[in-house]
């Protein structure tokens, strides 16, 4: 069982496990707070995030129907998860933000009107996810220089570099003064932008869900966003793989030659038809209710600030069950199962009527 897959010291324990061919599961927080997420690992499977969804569960939600009442639930929580903040609630990366009109966001920003408008949603610079998938540059940074070169060639479109909130998230936890490494990375490589390149700062006061009917394009290399505006009909261009790219309904260039001709005639594309929706939407909903998998068992309380002790923010709280003969309830119960008797690599919450038809 590991929380970390990737990095040193675990990586390095968690390839052992693979290539010996022992069962391998990783834990990690969910979206939500008092949810988490348990995927099993094995060869083929070594490479792919643990948020995205098997392809047992996939093909499951695809032959399954799709009903209005399921497609209403998907749409609040998406909207539920930005305008109350319960995203990645841990890491408070909405807090204080609006969700405003096109107009105030064009605004604000001073985009042109009369264009349509690409979204660059930047990753963490020093973020070093190698070990999801293949990607198209050799790392974050230059990802993100690469594309707002071509931005820059292309004057069709208002282009917006998106700076990850987690920026300010970080700098409160590190009591250290929040630097956009985005922008000075962004500054040596071209000095001053042209004016139809913007950039969005961490500490806007624009919640991001402003953007979802706003914006035209986005762009990005394996973010959550790249499943989430899909389902709003926007398309977007992905710059790697291992999380949802080949399942219908992002834009997967599969060569840097190919990732630049797109960028260089997005404004050329369309909104997503009916159908790429349709199966955003289905992706979405698998990973969203059916992934995050609810603790009732214990608390795992990302404020819980224990003694005033900056390395105790984190802590976990047992509670009780009503059972007087166990500690746990059916939630540690229905881990033991999926770990013993499933196949499925995904741990999935049974309690919605989605995944008992499929």
């Amino acid at each position: 069982l590991f929380v970390e897959k990737g990095y040193t010291p675990a990586g390095e324990f968690f390839d052992a496990c693979i290539n010996n061919e022992i069962d391998t599961v990783q834990w990690l927080g969910a979206p939500e707070s008092n949810y988490l997420l348990f995927k099993r690992y094995n060869r083929s499977n070594r490479a792919v995030h643990p948020l995205a969804l098997s392809n047992e569960t996939w093909q499951n939600l695809l032959n399954s129907p799709w009903e209005t009442k399921t497609e209403k639930q998907l749409l609040q929580k998406l909207q539920s998860h930005y305008s109350t903040g319960a995203w990645f609630n841990r890491q408070q990366l909405q807090t204080g933000k609006e969700i405003v009109q096109k107009e105030e966001f064009f605004s604000t920003l001073g985009l042109d009107p009369e264009k349509k408008t690409a979204v660059i949603f930047a990753h963490i610079l020093y973020d070093a996810t190698f070990f999801y998938g293949d990607n198209l540059f050799s790392d974050y940074e230059e990802w993100l220089i690469e594309t707002v070169r071509e931005a820059i060639k292309n004057p069709m479109l208002n282009w917006v570099i998106k700076v990850h909130p987690v920026n300010v998230w970080r700098s409160k936890m590190d009591k250290a003064e929040m630097v956009h490494l985005e922008e000075l990375s962004l500054q040596k490589a071209f000095g001053t932008l042209p004016k139809h390149v913007k950039i969005m700062r961490a500490d806007t006061y624009i919640n991001t869900f402003s953007l979802f009917a706003s914006i035209d394009y986005a762009i990005t290399v394996r973010g959550t966003i790249g499943m989430e505006l899909p389902c709003f009909g926007i398309p977007v261009i992905l710059a790697g793989t291992g999380r949802y790219a080949g399942r219908g309904f992002s834009l997967d260039p599969s060569t840097v030659e190919d990732y630049r001709s797109l960028l260089g005639r997005l404004h050329e594309l369309q909104a997503l038809d009916k159908a790429t929706v349709t199966l955003a939407r289905k992706y979405a909903y698998g990973t969203f209710f059916l992934r995050p998998f609810q603790i009732s068992s214990f608390v795992y309380d990302y404020h819980a600030n224990t003694f005033g002790l900056d390395a105790l923010i984190y802590n976990v709280r047992l509670i009780k069950s009503k059972s007087r003969n166990t500690l746990f309830g059916t939630d540690v119960n229905s881990i033991i199962d999926w770990l013993i008797s499933s196949e499925n690599e995904d741990l999935l919450n049974t309690s919605h009527d989605y995944h008992e038809k499929s």
